[in-house]
């Protein structure tokens, strides 16, 4: 089995449908769905260096633990995307990555450890490569791709890292992802990290002090959405310019809100892009029944609030079309 693919890596500003679609993807019987490889790393430039390194050394990068603030923010127990079973966990592959595939994560991390371990020297970009095809091999897969929150902010590195990747770009009306934003822990410590610290960001990431952190301050502190809708705005108008340096034979676009109009159709036809060969229909099907409406929409919310999200998202919904919608 061969595993020389080019990368395909699902990207978004997060809350916007990629981790539905990673779960989707990872029904499939011939998919390696492999979600949050990358997040909130204290080291992402060098992971994504063009730099050679041994296997070895690009393994101990992986092996950097999450920054203090955020693991005690993600290890208080009230957010539901990490398994109770992996709270503890330090280490994003353990965590989230690896628990997401099998039950016996443990194992499966030595097995990676031992296969990195023992590469020669590589750029990163190879030993990303050989890495996620040893885990489609070891499960039987025929075809990876990575899915990682927030990720189109790593496009200016991803283009000089693999300049072969083929993107799977998933998008979603702003004001809906802003008010999503809104209640996810890493997007308003995202932005709280920036209020502390201008010159923080999505991949130069200084931490709060873990121990300046009160957890109830934390979740209760309004922080007003057209706060967070000009975080999506700046991502979204960022990214666009970066996806405008990629071949567009080297991106699907995906809109949120077609998926849940017209599943079987949307995902078939981001099947084909990621492989032609794989087979559709009894797998949209499957997933088409197991969709559902989002269960908050920007339509309900005060209209002086917003009126000042929509304002702060102007840009980024007139990129992606959903301010013509609106107005036909």
């Amino acid at each position: 089995m061969s595993f020389d693919q080019p990368p395909i890596l699902i990207v978004s500003t997060g809350r916007c449908g990629s981790t539905l679609l990673s779960n989707l993807l990872r029904d499939h019987p011939d998919v390696l769905s492999l979600s949050e490889f990358w997040p909130n790393r204290l080291n992402l430039p060098e992971l994504f260096s063009t730099r050679p390194m041994s296997g070895s050394d690009y393994w101990d990068l992986l092996s950097v633990p999450m920054a203090d603030d955020i693991f005690k923010i993600a290890s208080d127990g009230r957010i539901s995307q990490v398994p109770k079973r992996t709270l503890h966990e330090r280490n994003y592959m353990r965590r989230i990555a690896l628990p997401s595939l099998v039950q016996d994560y443990e194992s499966l991390f030595h097995e990676i450890a031992d296969f990195m371990r023992a590469r020669e020297t590589a750029i990163p970009a190879d030993h990303v490569k050989a890495m996620f095809g040893f885990i489609a091999q070891s499960l039987g897969r025929k075809v990876w791709v990575e899915r990682t929150g927030a990720s189109i902010e790593y496009l200016p590195l991803w283009r000089t890292m693999w300049p072969d990747m083929k993107i799977i770009h998933m998008y979603r009306d702003g004001r809906n992802v802003a008010l999503s934003m809104s209640k996810h822990h890493a997007f308003r410590l995202m932005i709280m990290r920036a209020e502390a610290n201008p010159e923080s960001s999505w991949l130069h990431i200084r931490p709060l002090p873990a121990d300046q952190v009160d957890l109830d301050a934390f979740y209760d502190r309004e922080i007003p959405l057209s706060t967070f809708g000009g975080l999506w705005n700046r991502m979204v108008v960022e990214g666009l310019d970066e996806l405008r340096h990629i071949p567009a034979a080297q991106q699907h676009w995906m809109r949120y809100e077609d998926l849940l109009d017209a599943p079987q159709e949307v995902l078939t036809e981001m099947l084909a892009f990621i492989d032609p060969a794989l087979p559709a229909a009894s797998w949209a099907k499957a997933c088409a029944d197991d969709l559902h409406p989002p269960r908050n929409d920007w339509r309900s919310i005060d209209p002086a609030a917003r009126t000042a999200l929509e304002e702060a998202c102007r840009p980024g919904l007139q990129a992606l079309n959903y301010l013509e919608e609106a107005a036909e």
